[in-house]
């Protein structure tokens, strides 16, 4: 009787090495494309953004008018981002497999292969950010209406509990779903699947080191917080008082969104280091998983891009 092959288990160290490796490896192209992609649209639009908040604050009367306008601006403004998004995506996870095949991939290259897969990146991406949306809005009805039964009763102690431990504890489903999709978009590029097929693709591969998966996003998103907090509180400093300023019609000097210049650069800074290190790293967990799980080696993972 033949017995079941032994494959490495999942390594937490090992998927944040091989993230480190790959932007070391492929720096020039990674910041590149994450200038280009995350960085440079975010300058500008919230640049217009704030430009259309100061018009509001300097012209009361026509406020509305500003902020209707603000509005539709802020919605094509966030569709763009979230297709620039994908294609970011796309093409750092082809980088980052070629790089754990002892390739380097061009900025070219990989933006025209982005631009391929661009469809179907955005129907894979679409598909899980409106389940988890839905599956959060359900969760967020339930709760306050739990929470609107317990005032009705006149027990505030029960409604204070229920808001320290009952939110969290109805969040755990929409982390659920978020740690189990994580790796579906590596998945759809990296195997040529269906885009639904990319769901219970990332849902067997991440059976099993779920917490492990969970560790590490909690690690990377409390970095990254303390980068931004950093980041924003140096932008305020060179920026001095522009923020009160900026939002002060009767203060000195005209309302404009110049004053936050050193905010807004260090905002986009702060997006370009949280997709230069989670999107890599998000290609090293795939790649760790398919290690783990179905002992497949990194450098022949790649061998779909040809």
């Amino acid at each position: 009787m033949a017995s079941a092959p032994v494959y490495p288990r999942f390594s937490f160290g090992k998927t944040i090495s091989d993230t480190f490796s790959v932007i070391g490896g492929n720096f020039g192209a990674l910041i590149a494309l994450c200038f280009l992609f995350s960085a440079l649209p975010g300058l500008v639009f919230n640049y217009f953004y704030f430009s259309a908040m100061m018009g509001a604050s300097a012209n009361p009367y026509d406020a509305f008018g500003y902020l209707t306008g603000l509005m539709g601006a802020t919605f094509i403004g966030g569709v763009l981002t979230w297709i620039l998004f994908c294609l970011l995506e796309t093409a750092i996870i082809r980088a980052s497999l070629l790089h754990f095949r002892g390739e380097r991939a061009s900025i070219g290259d990989s933006i025209a292969f982005a631009l391929g897969k661009l469809l179907p990146v955005l129907a894979v991406s679409f598909l899980g950010w409106a389940a988890i949306g839905v599956l959060a809005f359900v969760v967020v009805i339930v709760f306050f209406f739990l929470i609107g039964a317990t005032i009705a009763t006149g027990d505030s102690i029960g409604a204070v509990l229920a808001v320290l431990f009952l939110l969290p504890l109805m969040m755990v489903p929409v982390i659920f779903f978020m740690i189990v999709w994580l790796v579906q978009i590596p998945a759809y590029v990296a195997e040529r699947i269906g885009v639904f097929d990319s769901f219970a693709r990332s849902w067997r591969l991440t059976r099993g080191a779920r917490w492990k998966i969970l560790a590490l996003c909690i690690l990377y998103f409390v970095a990254i917080y303390i980068i931004f907090a950093v980041l924003l509180g140096v932008g305020l400093a060179m920026g001095g008082m522009g923020m009160m300023t900026a939002f002060d019609p009767t203060g000195s000097g005209v309302p404009s969104a110049a004053m936050l210049i050193p905010t807004i650069i260090m905002q986009a800074i702060s997006s370009m280091i949280a997709a230069l290190v989670g999107l890599p790293g998000l290609a090293a967990l795939y790649a760790n998983l398919r290690e783990s799980k179905e002992g497949v080696n990194r450098d022949s993972i790649a061998d779909v891009f040809g």
